[in-house]
């Protein structure tokens, strides 16, 4: 997990420092995944979550099956996303292209959601980019059979009764 390695890389640098999190909307899940995951053995003195979603699968039906969010909100993050995979991806496709990148099969897809300027939406992106090839490889990991599998995975709601005060 992301925040973990940022964490242990804070411990490191700064290790009698106490550390606190805050999170906003999915950052929060992030946030709140990680503290009850780690439990008492979380680096972070203190966490605060703001605006949480509490579970991705029924975040997710609303901004996919309401009007308004998927055509605005889904919509908009679908593009950022695709957005910032590209630029990075012009920067240098030398590490997306290599033989070994999990990326790569996929990346004609992904310039293909790239070109379209409607229809787009959050779940899309995240049925190929997040669930497929979002992270390690790893058994109960990725790659996810889908964006849903996924948001089932990373939810924190299941993980609450583990943060101590």
């Amino acid at each position: 997990m992301d925040v973990s390695l940022a964490l242990h890389y804070l411990r490191h640098t700064l290790p009698t420092s106490p550390l606190h999190g805050i999170g906003f909307s999915l950052g929060a899940s992030v946030l709140a995944r990680y503290i009850g995951e780690s439990g008492p053995t979380s680096l972070l003195s203190s966490g605060i979550v703001l605006g949480c979603p509490w579970d991705l699968t029924a975040m997710s039906d609303k901004l996919e099956n309401d009007f308004v969010t998927r055509t605005i909100y889904s919509s908009a993050m679908a593009q950022n996303l695709l957005r910032m995979f590209f630029h990075n991806y012009d920067k240098d496709p030398t590490p997306f292209d290599s033989d070994t990148s999990p990326i790569r099969p996929h990346i004609e897809e992904l310039r293909k959601m790239k070109g379209k300027k409607m229809g787009v939406t959050l779940k899309g992106v995240d049925n190929l980019m997040v669930s497929k090839i979002g992270g390690p490889v790893k058994p109960g990991m990725w790659p996810f059979k889908g964006a849903d599998e996924y948001y089932e995975w990373a939810c924190p709601k299941d993980w609450m009764w583990n943060v101590s005060r």
